[in-house]
């Protein structure tokens, strides 16, 4: 999620970190599914989607986290060209 979101404190490894750490957490107490649930709720709302990726998208270059993020998500999905 940070990588997505960059909301993180001090650094990218810091936030990166917290939410490894917070994912092994709820793995243990099988809370998984509910953690995602809520992560995504609370961190891609609708602003998110229409204003702040679009706007990182178009501000950033190729070699840059949301564009990567993209990329993957096409490749996934097996949309990509």
């Amino acid at each position: 999620m940070t990588a997505l979101t960059k909301r993180y404190g001090s650094s990218p490894e810091t936030g990166f970190d917290r939410d490894l750490r917070l994912i092994a957490e709820n793995n243990e107490k099988n809370h998984l599914a509910e953690f995602f649930k809520e992560t995504i709720a609370q961190n891609l709302t609708e602003e998110f989607w229409t204003l702040t990726l679009p706007e990182n998208l178009f501000a950033q270059t190729t070699q840059l986290t949301d564009w990567r993020i993209f990329q993957m998500s096409q490749i996934h999905a097996k949309t990509h060209a």
